[in-house]
């Protein structure tokens, strides 16, 4: 699986007002590499973000390199070439990134972020039909989606196919 991570952080260049400081987006992300991905012993690798607005490294890094089912890919790499090497892809927040992997037809584990970037209730209703989505702010989130990915990818696929209706109506609408 492929964990294609979202954070465009602000750094010295803020594109506006940033919905919350770099810290923030941060530790909600190091939260899922430590109390979800790591744990669940699962292969995850991890594709930060390509763009590159702070001069330190981002804390995240050090904390995927910590766990042994868990690598960094594809740090400079555009998203686009390396879609065809993973089976399953996870990502956050109702961005651009979305529908690229939507487009490999695989399946997508969505997490509905907590604080920007949040589905509409409308779309959060479709998208839970269609594809797989965890709420970010259900107090069960990081439990709930750690035992998703604990199980085995047959199973997945299976409940993946049975949403291919509902996932056609959601890309039609959305």
């Amino acid at each position: 699986s492929l964990f294609v991570s979202a954070n465009l952080y602000s750094g010295h260049k803020p594109n506006g007002v940033p919905p919350l400081s770099d810290l923030d987006f941060c530790k909600l992300e190091s939260a899922l590499v430590q109390r979800v991905f790591g744990p669940s012993g699962k292969r995850i690798d991890y594709k930060p973000y390509p763009a590159m607005r702070q001069l330190d490294q981002d804390p995240i890094i050090e904390k995927v390199n910590a766990w042994k089912n868990m690598s960094i890919v594809g740090a400079h790499q555009d998203l686009r070439y390396m879609l065809k090497w993973y089976r399953m892809f996870i990502t956050t927040k109702a961005t651009s990134t979305v529908s690229w992997i939507v487009a490999t037809r695989k399946p997508l584990i969505f997490i509905d972020h907590k604080c920007h970037a949040r589905l509409s209730d409308e779309a959060r209703v479709a998208f839970s039909r269609g594809f797989f989505l965890f709420d970010q702010s259900d107090p069960d989130f990081e439990l709930n989606l750690k035992f998703f990915l604990q199980r085995p990818f047959g199973e997945i696929l299976e409940e993946w196919n049975s949403k291919s209706a509902s996932r056609l109506q959601t890309i039609e609408r959305f």
